[in-house]
């Protein structure tokens, strides 16, 4: 017959949701209990009202009675959550194996990337190999003869543009040299 009222109170964090308000045990304990009403003061009400209730509401108030040795930190939403012992041994043993984990596959790649490395010495080391052995097939072309008098006669020719004939001495020397380089090799 009288009327229930119940008062909400909502508090913003002007801090990103990632980080941890740590607060003391009184008062999550405070913001854990009902605004005005001391749990120990009204034994018999709170049992007939655990009664009414369904069994999923039962649940719910026991997880979110504070426990004596929980670790509060900020859920995804931004809203405070009590970690209890476990929970977060259970989550420092996950970090743990995440952590083992990575060193696992930085090893195995370390390890690949080395064999990759060895692989391409060998692959380099064979590519030279097959160079020598091209090289030794094909042979080098050959310098062209008579270089030196090549240049003379093109010297020649060009300070005695129109008069060819001055030039002769120097066309004959070079294609005695030409002569002589190509007797060479049929000699051998």
């Amino acid at each position: 017959m009288g009327a229930t009222s119940s008062r909400g109170l909502s508090v913003r964090n002007p801090e990103p949701p990632g980080k941890i308000i740590q607060i003391t045990e009184d008062v999550a304990k405070r913001m854990t209990t009902r605004y005005g009403q001391n749990p120990a003061s009204e034994p018999q009400g709170r049992a007939e009202a655990e009664h009414q209730r369904p069994p999923q509401a039962q649940v719910q108030q026991s997880s979110s009675q504070i426990p004596q040795h929980g670790i509060l930190n900020v859920g995804s939403k931004g809203f405070p959550v009590v970690e209890t012992v476990s929970a977060y041994e259970v989550r420092q043993q996950k970090d743990f194996e995440l952590r083992k984990n990575d060193e696992f596959w930085t090893s195995k790649l370390k390890d690949l990337e080395s064999r990759y490395i060895a692989a391409a010495f060998a692959a380099e080391g064979e590519f030279n190999k097959e160079l020598d052995k091209l090289d030794k097939l094909v042979p080098n072309p050959k310098q062209p003869v008579c270089q030196d008098h090549t240049i003379k006669v093109a010297e020649c020719y060009r300070q005695n543009n129109n008069q060819a004939l001055k030039c002769s001495d120097v066309v004959r020397e070079f294609a005695l040299c030409v002569e002589s380089s190509t007797q060479k090799p049929s000699a051998a």
